[in-house]
């Protein structure tokens, strides 16, 4: 399925391109929505790529160098046990590329992950697990500070699954569970900081999973297990409240709604 930027670098939104791929507009509300956000140059489009059969435009380091190769917000649709899954490949945070605009786009392409996705996968590597800005953090505290205003649960499931993608995994050298313990704590930590006191927990409003990747390079065949296994556990998908065929025209009445209220 090739992807088509629905977003482009500019914050410009486009509108009739995800009907390009081969399930095209339906009408229909049983679809999933998928997004993953995360560094540059993590293999964030690789992963899509691997799991769901999408062509997304992936880094060439001997070619291009360390530099974004997702620029905006790009799209596809694909299909996931029989059903449509819309999926969202985000654009890399701390991208150098972007310069002092960086982090109002990166929030912004945040919130509007999460106000839209039944499933938001955050990208990070093994290395990087406690460290504030690789880790993605700070993108955590604007939408846990900000997830009202984004509307989110308005298009589907009130609560939402995030998937920390642990990249580059190692069992030799990391253990799973501790992994897990410093990512929780530190997310826990992040909601109690930018939510009040008589708000909901952390568990009420999102659902924490943890998924490790072994280096695709050096570990194939774990990698391609963890690849199956994620998979399988995608959905499933919720009722949504916009139809397919309308998707996209959400897409940009939440995305200027994001524009006015962020801060």
């Amino acid at each position: 399925m090739n992807g088509a930027q629905l977003i482009d670098e500019d914050g410009k939104c486009w509108e009739g391109r995800l009907g390009r791929g081969r399930i095209g507009y339906r009408d229909i509300l049983d679809y999933g929505v998928v997004a993953v956000i995360g560094c540059q140059s993590s293999g964030k489009s690789t992963l899509l790529n691997k799991v769901f059969g999408t062509d997304f435009p992936v880094l060439d380091v001997n070619k291009d160098g360390r530099r974004r190769t997702t620029t905006g917000i790009w799209g596809a649709v694909a299909k996931n046990d029989g059903n449509p899954v819309v999926l969202l490949d985000v654009e890399g945070s701390d991208s150098r590329e972007r310069g002092e605009g960086m982090h109002s786009f990166e929030a912004r392409t945040a919130l509007f992950s999460m106000a839209l996705a039944d499933v938001i996968v955050v990208n990070m590597w093994l290395h990087d697990v406690g460290r504030h800005q690789a880790a993605n953090y700070d993108l955590f505290e604007v939408v846990f500070s900000q997830r009202k205003q984004a509307g989110i649960g308005q298009l589907g499931a009130e609560k939402k699954r995030i998937v920390i993608a642990v990249r580059d995994f190692d069992d030799e050298v990391a253990n799973l569970d501790e992994v897990k313990n410093i990512l929780t704590i530190d997310l826990v930590r992040i909601w109690n900081e930018t939510n009040g006191n008589g708000s909901p927990s952390l568990s009420d409003v999102f659902s924490l999973e943890f998924r490790s990747f072994p280096h695709p390079k050096y570990d194939v065949d774990g990698f391609d297990e963890a690849l199956q296994s994620f998979r399988q556990g995608a959905g499933p998908w919720c009722t949504k409240k916009v139809s397919l065929n309308r998707f996209e025209a959400y897409c940009v009445s939440v995305w200027n709604s994001i524009g006015k209220n962020i801060h």
